[in-house]
This record gives structure tokens, C-alpha cells and sequence, in this order.
């Protein structure tokens, strides 16, 4: 029975010590895997903090682009590239300048000649960029000297530049500040435009 109680007690130190050496084992293991894993949060952290600081910096760099950008420099790419598209002998942005109660053309473009900055002001509802704003509708016409009294009570010449013949006038709206209109006079006849 001594012998029997013995062997009992070995056995149970036997199993103590395998399932202590199982846990152990499975404990390492985990505590392996949990670094593992640690290394590679802390290397994704890394890539996507890295990604981020790289989106900021082109984000910085494009703010940057766009204040540096001058009205006249964009105007000039537009007028370049539209005319890669169309004839438009004469195109022009204009801003709403509240203070002013005008809008100012800053820089027009006419035969790839810069005219000068011109305004309309708010009150000569005879123009056809005050139309254009107030009424938030597009301006098209291909006969300028018969189609103008469709917006405007009295037909008047351009205040700079040479008077079209045709002209389409778009209300545009950027970042909360209107951008009156974008221009196209051509000083050809041209059919019924179609704009989508």
C-alpha cells in the first residue's frame, strides 16, 4: 500500500511537471507570437504613418501650387487649352467682387493678346455678364447684334477688346465665391452649342 501511495504521488508529480511543461511551452509560444504580432503592428504603424505624412506634404504642396497661382496664370492655361479645342479668339474669367458690387475681369484674353483688367458693375443690366450672374443661367449666342435683346434691353460695345459676333457666357460657383463667367467670344459665326 506504501508502494501504492508512492507511485500515486509520483504520478501526479510526473503529470504536474508535463502540464507545467505544456504550458510553458504554449506560453512562450504566445508570448513569441505577441511579439510577432507587436513588430508588425509597429512596422504598419510606421508605413502608414509614413503614407500620411507624404499625402500631407503633397496636400501642402498642391495648396501651395494653387495660392501661388495667380488668376492671370490661370486664365492663360485655360484660354491655351481651350483654344486647343475650339476657336475662342476671346475668353475671360469674372469674379463677383462684393466690395465693389461688380465683376471684375482681372485679365482677358483676346487673339493670345492680355487686355486689361475691365468691371461690370452690378447696376448696368445691359451687360450680358450681369446677366449671366444675376440669373445664374448660361448666355449662348451666335449673333450678337441680333440675338442679344433675348437678355439684355440695349446692345453695347465690349468695353475692351473688339465687339464678337458670338459669345457664351457659364456661371460658375468656386469654393462659396462666384465666379461670374467663363467667356467665349468668337468672331466667327458658330451653330447652336449644345451644353451637357
Amino acid at each position: 500500500m506504501v508502494f501504492n501511495l508512492v507511485a500515486y504521488f509520483g504520478y501526479i508529480i510526473i503529470a504536474a511537471g508535463v502540464l507545467y511543461s505544456l504550458v510553458t511551452l504554449r506560453t512562450r509560444q504566445l508570448q513569441n507570437r505577441s511579439r510577432f504580432l507587436e513588430k508588425t503592428i509597429h512596422e504598419r504603424t510606421a508605413e502608414i504613418q509614413a503614407q500620411k505624412d507624404n499625402i500631407e506634404q503633397l496636400s501642402i504642396i498642391g495648396r501651395d501650387i494653387t495660392d501661388n497661382l495667380s488668376i492671370r496664370e490661370i486664365i492663360n492655361t485655360v484660354y491655351e487649352n481651350v483654344n486647343s479645342l475650339m476657336d475662342a479668339s476671346v475668353f475671360s474669367i469674372g469674379l463677383y467682387q462684393e466690395e465693389k458690387q461688380a465683376l471684375v475681369f482681372p485679365s482677358t484674353k483676346e487673339k493670345g493678346i492680355t487686355l486689361p483688367e475691365f468691371e461690370n458693375p452690378l447696376s448696368d443690366e445691359n451687360r450680358l455678364a450681369v446677366w449671366c450672374f444675376k440669373n445664374q443661367q448660361d448666355v449662348i449666342i451666335n449673333d450678337y447684334s441680333v440675338d442679344y435683346s433675348k437678355y439684355v434691353h440695349k446692345l453695347k460695345s465690349a468695353l475692351v477688346g473688339e465687339n464678337p459676333e458670338s459669345i457664351l457666357y457659364l456661371p460658375l460657383i468656386h469654393k462659396s465665391k462666384m465666379i461670374v463667367s467663363l467667356q467665349r467670344r468668337v468672331l466667327i459665326k458658330m451653330p447652336i452649342l449644345n451644353i451637357i
